[in-house]
């Protein structure tokens, strides 16, 4: 992930609901981090989602916190300028639904200033098990993204766009 970082000039930026900081957690563990890694925020509640991130109140009302729409504009939130490359988190780890949603429902966002996706899976286990399957999920988006071949990838299984 690094490696692509550098080769794309970009630096990575979190926000993370469901995965609670556990992504910048496993970024931050590797010596030289600081080169690649911007920021990390832990917005695990609606208004820091509205007011840390610029979610609207209308996307959330329409699509729930756990939809690909409010992961999308959670990356917005976090493209300050084109050298981020923003990841997103949220869902429901368990133990009991929220909001209409069912555990291990997540969504997840990746994208920079110019192109921006998101993802919605469904991971089975505990709670632990979905944060951990969430935050792997999100480095694999990440990777996919950076190496050019996520448009491929969105052939295959259809996911939002903002444009579309």
């Amino acid at each position: 992930l690094f490696k692509l970082l550098k080769i794309n000039g970009k630096m990575l930026s979190t926000a993370e609901s469901i995965t609670g900081g556990a992504i910048a957690h496993a970024v931050t563990r590797i010596p030289g981090a600081s080169e690649f890694f911007y920021e990390g925020i832990i917005c695990y509640n609606k208004d820091s989602k509205i007011k840390r991130l610029g979610v609207s109140e209308e996307t959330i009302k329409k699509h729930s916190l756990v939809s690909k729409e409010v992961a999308h504009d959670m990356v917005k939130g976090l493209c300050i300028d084109d050298h981020i490359l923003g990841v997103s988190t949220t869902g429901v780890a368990g133990p009991e639904p929220h909001d209409g949603n069912e555990v291990g429902k997540v969504c997840i966002g990746i994208g920079s200033d110019d192109y921006i996706v998101s993802f919605e899976r469904y991971f089975e286990g505990t709670r632990e098990e979905i944060i951990n399957k969430t935050k792997n999920a999100a480095f694999f988006y990440a990777i996919r993204y950076l190496r050019s071949d996520l448009i491929k990838l969105l052939d295959t299984v259809g996911e939002y766009e903002e444009d579309e």
